[in-house]
């Protein structure tokens, strides 16, 4: 029992920190978003911080990552046919990615997130398909 307090403690400590940030990106360019910002904003101390993550690049990392894996499972239910529906699924998928972080982001924020979330689609794509057909389809 310990250990699922524990687990779900942590996912809302994360998740503080997710939110955190996202409440800072709509009012601050990333470079002057510091640890300190984003610790004070999760009411949560610097080492926690660092339980969960390198640094600031890190943690943008993480949310695009969660990002793209949750739009490709909402879209796919995790069933792979090559058929016209699931390739549209597959599509919208990557649309609903590049529409999710619905928070108003500076415009600072574009060099740093558009090549990132690009990179983080594609590599969730291949995951998938690695996943479901057991081999890489992207050689």
């Amino acid at each position: 029992m310990a250990t699922k307090a524990r687990n779900i403690r942590m996912t809302q400590t994360k998740q503080s920190l997710i939110n955190a940030f996202f409440n800072l990106a709509s009012k601050k360019d990333f470079e002057k978003i510091t640890i300190a910002d984003i610790t004070r904003g999760a009411q949560v101390n610097r080492a926690t911080f660092y339980a969960h993550f390198n640094d600031k690049y890190d943690l943008i990392d993480y949310i695009m990552g969660d990002f793209a894996s949750a739009s490709i499972e909402k879209h796919t239910s995790g069933v792979v046919k090559f058929d016209l529906n699931r390739i549209h699924q597959l599509i919208l998928a990557v649309s609903d990615f590049y529409q999710q972080p619905n928070i108003e982001c500076r415009s600072s924020y574009g060099g740093l997130v558009l090549p990132q979330m690009r990179e983080k689609i594609l590599n969730e794509l291949k995951a998938f398909f690695v996943e479901k057909f057991g081999t890489n389809v992207y050689r």
